[in-house]
C-alpha cells in the first residue's frame, strides 16, 4: 500500500520503488494474463521462461525479476513444515520494516504523524529517537536492551 499512497515515506528513492513496483506488477498481470485461477497458473509456470513463448515479448523474460523470485520462493516454501513457514514470514517482515522504517525523510514523516501516521512512520519516529535514520546504521548499531 505505501509504495503506490505515500512512496515518499520509503527508501531510498520513492520514483525507483514505485517504478521497481510497477514493473512487477505489469509483470505478474502479463504472465498471468487469462488463468482463471492465478495460484495454480504460478504453480505450474516455469520461473525461467513463464508463459511466454515470443522472447520478442520479453521485458518480462528476465530470469531475476521481483515477481520470478516470489515465485521461486513460494514454490521453495510449499512443502516446509508450518513452523518453519512462520520463522520465514516473520524473518522477512522484520526485515523488510527495518529496512523501510529508517528514512532521513523527516518532513514527510513528520506530516504523516500529524495526521495520525502510517504503521511505518510510527516505526520511524521510534528509530529516528534511537539515532538510526537508515538501514546502513541499524546494521552497524550493536542494540543492548536496559531493563
Amino acid at each position: 500500500k505505501l509504495i503506490v499512497s505515500a512512496p515518499q515515506l520509503l527508501p531510498p528513492n520513492p520514483l525507483e520503488t514505485k517504478s521497481a513496483y510497477s514493473a512487477a506488477a505489469r509483470e505478474a498481470r502479463h504472465l498471468l494474463r487469462g488463468a482463471e485461477d492465478k495460484y495454480e497458473a504460478m504453480k505450474h509456470m516455469d520461473s525461467t521462461t513463464g508463459v511466454i513463448t515470443n522472447e520478442e515479448e520479453s521485458d518480462f523474460s528476465k530470469e531475476e525479476s521481483v515477481f520470478r523470485k516470489g515465485m521461486d520462493l513460494g514454490r521453495s516454501l510449499e512443502n516446509q513444515p508450518v513452523f518453519v513457514l512462520w520463522e520465514e514470514l516473520a524473518r522477512f517482515w522484520a526485515n523488510r520494516l527495518l529496512y523501510a522504517a529508517p528514512s532521513d525523510n523527516v518532513k514527510e514523516h513528520i506530516d504523516h504523524l500529524s495526521r495520525g501516521g502510517e504503521f511505518i512512520t510510527h516505526l520511524w519516529a521510534l528509530l529516528f529517537h534511537a539515532g538510526i535514520v537508515n538501514a546502513d546504521q541499524f546494521e552497524q548499531k550493536q542494540v543492548t536492551p536496559s531493563f
